[in-house]
């Protein structure tokens, strides 16, 4: 709490010159109303087609939501990134993570994985780094909790020029090049692809004509 409460009064500091305390939660929570809300930025800003601002009529968290809209230094300071160090938090992370996977292991739970979506989005560099290796190890690696069930899915096929089976062509050429043999490989993503089919969500064939006799 003492750290958010460090972070938060140093970002207001560096944004808009001046400290904003955590608990001064009115202010925080009607700032970013202010950001937020369709009517608040017409009424402030005029956006999108609305009268120019006059900075007169602002008081506050309007204020604070003008000059963050319409002053360039203050805007690009905003945007500014802010690298975290979660080391500190590393052991403690592990930790709810096992606990999260234990949890789902009791439930049965499926976890759906993208690999080529998550490759991207994430950055993980090469799928030897997908954590989907830790959730469902394949033969002979070790984990600090029970592995959970996983399918495989291809996310958006436009957007990532992708589909089911180049997904597990790219796990099945990843597990060989880990040391898999191509038996080893063949039957992880055999049980891979069991799961998916026990947990999809589709119609089997023999419902469809229940289906259609009830919806003549």
């Amino acid at each position: 709490m003492h750290r958010i409460e460090r972070q938060v009064a140093r970002l207001s500091k560096t944004i808009f010159g001046l400290t904003i305390s955590l608990f001064d939660m009115e202010l925080l929570t009607e700032l970013i109303e202010c950001l937020y809300s369709e009517h608040w930025l017409f009424r402030i800003a005029g956006f999108p087609h609305g009268p120019p601002p006059d900075f007169r009529d602002c008081q506050g968290p309007a204020m604070l939501c003008l000059r963050y809209l319409t002053d360039g230094r203050v805007f690009r300071k905003g945007q500014e990134l802010e690298w975290i160090d979660p080391s500190p938090e590393a052991e403690a992370l592990a930790g709810l993570q096992a606990a999260v996977r234990r949890k789902l292991g009791e439930r049965g739970t499926t976890v759906e994985v993208n690999p080529s979506s998550n490759l991207l989005i994430a950055d993980l560099g090469d799928l030897a780094q997908h954590p989907l290796w830790r959730l469902s190890p394949p033969p002979g690696v070790k984990v600090d909790a029970p592995p959970v069930s996983i399918c495989i899915g291809s996310d958006n096929p436009l957007t990532f020029v992708t589909n089911l089976p180049e997904e597990y062509q790219l796990l099945l050429d990843a597990l060989v090049l880990a040391g898999c043999s191509g038996e080893q490989a063949r039957q992880w993503l055999n049980r891979v692809r069991e799961t998916g089919l026990e947990n999809r969500f589709t119609v089997p064939r023999s419902g469809l004509a229940i289906t259609s006799m009830m919806n003549p």
